[in-house]
């Protein structure tokens, strides 16, 4: 019994062992199935983005709260001038190119004053010489009448000879009054022209209270007015990124209108820059939304850089650190290269999400997307 306790045994644990050997052979197959060097991390861990070539437009922004009419105060630059004329009154609508004041410059005036009456001196002259040339050809031929045969030729031939003088008399004194007085019009055309000119539709707030004929000082504000259809407001330009002539849109409240910079010293020596500069708003609704506001917050917004073929990459796959920037580049079989890189522009106002890159990187190299 002993034995056949033994046997039975033997037999249950032979046949446990053959149960284990069966089934581990199904677990070994299934692990096989599964090859680890296909498993790509990047493809399941990391955002990444592609380095492409397109335009890089960056736009600036910045804010200011003057606000005031289009006005003028109008001078006069050419020394040693009176006022003829005032052609205007305070108060008084102009259209652009109206003349507001005549001027007389001092030299001239003696030019012109002098060379009429130098015209009056000569025409007096001619009509005296007319007589006096009339006068001794009528006497020459009275003289003719007593006379017969070869005396009497003799004689006609002398009247003959002074009515020819009193032609070329004539002739040289017309050529001389003609010619002076193509002068005095000329010189009276060049003063015709010494006008101060509207130079845009507006209203007159001043005028000079010195009068007519009195001398024109060099700086010397003549004329103050201003537009009633146009608008300007000035805004800061510290960075110097607005230009002269820049088209920016402007923002008032809740009102945005197109705007052109005519004023901006970023072209000039530094010594004479400002950090101001001045938009036009040539708009009518513009000019009503603002009637009665003393002062009204702005934000001015325009395209100050634009390149054309540019690298592009996400802002988010720059690395600052150290004062240089870095990317991460996303090689074969997952691994990641960190590499320098120089940086054009990056745009840090509106919704600019796009970094210039200069050097360092090349189109459709995959960038690993680090910050935000």
């Amino acid at each position: 019994m002993y034995k056949s306790k033994a046997r039975a045994g033997w037999l249950a644990a032979a046949l446990c062992m053959i149960i284990l050997t069966a089934c581990s052979k199904p677990q070994a197959e299934e692990t096989n199935l599964i090859d680890i060097s296909n498993v790509v991390a990047s493809e399941t861990n990391f955002r990444t983005t592609t380095v492409r070539r397109g335009t890089y437009a960056e736009e600036s922004q910045t804010s200011g709260v003057v606000r005031f009419p289009f006005s003028s105060d109008l001078e006069w630059d050419r020394p040693g001038c009176r006022i003829a004329e005032i052609c205007v009154q305070r108060g008084d609508h102009v259209a652009e190119g109206d003349v507001l004041i005549r001027f007389t410059s001092e030299e001239s005036l003696l030019d012109l004053e002098e060379m009429q009456l130098k015209l009056e001196r000569l025409k007096e002259e001619y009509e005296t010489g007319i007589e006096n040339w009339e006068e001794d050809i009528d006497t020459a031929e009275r003289a003719t009448w007593d006379l017969t045969s070869y005396a009497w030729v003799r004689a006609d031939i002398e009247v003959q000879r002074r009515k020819s003088a009193y032609e070329q008399y004539c002739c040289d004194m017309d050529h001389q009054i003609e010619a002076l007085e193509r002068s005095i019009a000329k010189r009276q055309e060049e003063a015709d022209k010494n006008v101060l000119k509207a130079p845009y539709e507006g209203v007159i707030d001043a005028v000079p209270l010195s009068g007519e004929g009195s001398k024109v000082s060099m700086g010397e504000t003549l004329i103050s007015m201003h537009s009633e259809t146009r608008l300007v407001v000035g805004a800061d330009n510290t960075q110097g990124k607005f230009s002269y002539d820049q088209e920016v849109m402007v923002r008032m409240r809740e009102r945005s209108f197109e705007g052109r910079i005519i004023a901006a010293s970023n072209i000039l020596p530094t010594s004479y820059r400002s950090d101001y500069m001045v938009i036009e708003l040539d708009s009518e609704e513009a000019v009503d939304f603002l009637a009665g506001r003393q002062s009204v917050a702005i934000t001015v917004t325009g395209e100050t850089l634009s390149v054309d073929n540019a690298l592009l990459a996400s802002r988010q796959a720059v690395i600052l650190s150290g004062g240089d920037y870095f990317v991460q580049i996303l090689g074969e079989g997952g691994a990641i290269h960190r590499r320098p890189v120089t940086i054009g522009s990056v745009n840090n106002n509106g919704n600019g999400t796009d970094v210039w890159i200069l050097e360092g990187v090349e189109e459709g190299d995959t960038l690993l997307l680090v910050n935000g």
